[in-house]
């Protein structure tokens, strides 16, 4: 892979450069050389995963107040060996009514997406209604960033997590042989295919230029909503115009290790469920060490839960089961005519499948801790922001936990427990924000205006953002 890159980085004349960087396949033998780099990039990453983690009781931690992380509950215990790592924020609310599956289009962007108990009302937009975190942090950062998936299913208002704008959902790789390809671009053998390449990026580039030129000139001659669907497709020529010169400079200072997927794989298919998620995560940690992008969001599912619908980790020996009606069956609350027995085997089956969850976030903190960077670790510079988009199996989301996993180079203070309870959802994200340099005092918004009542409470306007160190 390394050599095949080389080549087509010589091939466009910018391989002299590039290629005396390291490659990611070297970070692993590099121990304690890490890079002696005062600059070392500051990243984020937001690891979603669905359903709600059962209940304040399962995931609250002995104490009261602000605490030390000494331990973790039960069904938590994937995460025990990174308590460290760990700042976990609990009780914190969505600033509007906020229930159902509908939650999931206002758990990154902060704002009402319209208050209704059903899964689904035709009557009401129920899109994002601004740019989510993730998209606010690289517009800042000046990246795009790279938003992955695992079975997040078609595109609905109940399926999409990262917005670019209001109205803007951004689709989930879900392939991670694709998202693998568009991240770091083609590798290709022979010169002659490359010069071909080069010279389709050439008239790719002109097409693009002569483009905007000529939206440029029709911009001032019309109305309002036209200027605004042209902005629109502004913004997508210039993620285009990123990506070919992206694609046509190797893209990254590192060459990416390849994946390994067996012929039989299917990214759609429920059994390769967690297998497609191990490999996103690989994308993911190759993208940030290699300086790809600065900002991945990898959602695991979606608000209904399609990676859940059959639930089964091979490479830990768990199946609990196939079809909507057995994941209904364990995450839901139980029913009232049900069993001691039922009960407890119920239990059982939704602690192992929350512990599926966190053993996969655990496999992420520890594959951006494997990478040494600077004077620590590439989880060292990441601020890995953890959040599910339901509090309760009632499908409501609040009381919520969170988690910031790593950034100790970017000022987070961790193996803490902090007891936000009743404080915004919008106050900890500004507070996120601003380990970024943004100087935020909230994100989103903190009210939510129904007929000229705002649901947050008026004490809310005057927390500021939280903090983090």
């Amino acid at each position: 892979m390394t050599l095949r890159r080389r080549r087509f980085l010589a091939s466009l004349g910018l391989g002299a450069g590039l290629a005396a960087m390291p490659s990611f396949a070297r970070h692993a033998a590099l121990g304690a050389r890490a890079r002696a780099d005062a600059t070392v990039p500051s990243r984020f990453l937001v690891f979603f995963t669905p359903n709600c983690p059962w209940g304040p009781e399962h995931w609250t931690p002995s104490g009261s107040g602000d605490r030390a992380l000494t331990s973790l509950p039960e069904m938590m215990s994937p995460l025990a060996r990174h308590a460290s790592r760990l700042l976990m924020i609990g009780g914190v609310d969505m600033p509007h009514p906020a229930q159902n599956h509908t939650a999931i289009a206002r758990i990154l962007t902060a704002r009402a997406v319209g208050n209704i108990g059903g899964h689904e009302d035709a009557t009401h937009d129920l899109w994002g209604k601004g740019p989510s975190l993730d998209h606010t942090i690289a517009s800042h950062l000046g990246v795009e960033p790279l938003v992955l998936g695992v079975r997040s299913s078609p595109r609905e208002q109940t399926s999409r997590l990262s917005y670019a704008g209001a109205g803007r959902p951004v689709d989930p790789i879900d392939d991670p042989r694709i998202a693998f390809e568009r991240t770091f671009g083609p590798v290709l053998d022979d010169a002659a295919a490359a010069a071909a390449l080069r010279a389709s990026y050439a008239q790719s580039g002109s097409i693009l230029d002569a483009s905007r030129e000529q939206m440029d000139l029709v911009r001032p001659r019309v109305g309002r909503s036209d200027r605004d669907r042209l902005d629109a497709h502004l913004d997508v020529l210039a993620s285009l115009e990123s990506r070919l010169m992206r694609d046509a400079a190797g893209l990254t200072s590192c060459s990416p290790t390849a994946l390994t997927i067996p012929a039989s794989f299917d990214p759609s298919a429920p059994e390769f469920a967690t297998r497609t998620a191990r490999l996103q995560m690989d994308v993911a940690a190759q993208a940030l060490a290699c300086n790809a992008t600065r900002v991945v969001t990898l959602q695991i599912g979606n608000s209904g839960d399609t990676f859940g619908s059959h639930v089964c980790d091979p490479e830990r020996g768990i199946d609990l089961g196939d079809g909507v009606s057995e994941h209904n069956r364990i995450v839901h609350v139980p029913d009232a005519d049900w069993s001691a027995s039922e009960r407890s085997e119920r239990d059982a089956r939704r602690m192992q499948l929350e512990q599926i969850y966190f053993g996969l976030f655990a496999e992420m903190l520890e594959r951006l801790d494997a990478i040494p960077e600077g004077h620590g670790t590439l989880l060292d510079h990441t601020a890995v922001l953890w959040v599910k988009s339901l509090a309760t199996q009632e499908h409501r989301a609040e009381p919520l936990l969170s988690m910031v996993a790593g950034g100790s180079a970017l000022g987070v203070r961790t193996g803490r427990f902090l007891d936000r309870s009743g404080h915004p959802i919008n106050s900890l994200y500004a507070g996120v924000a601003n380990l970024f340099g943004m100087g935020l005092e909230t994100f989103g918004d903190i009210g939510w205006d129904d007929a000229g009542d705002f649901w947050s409470p008026p004490e809310w306007r005057t927390l500021g953002p939280m903090s983090l160190s």
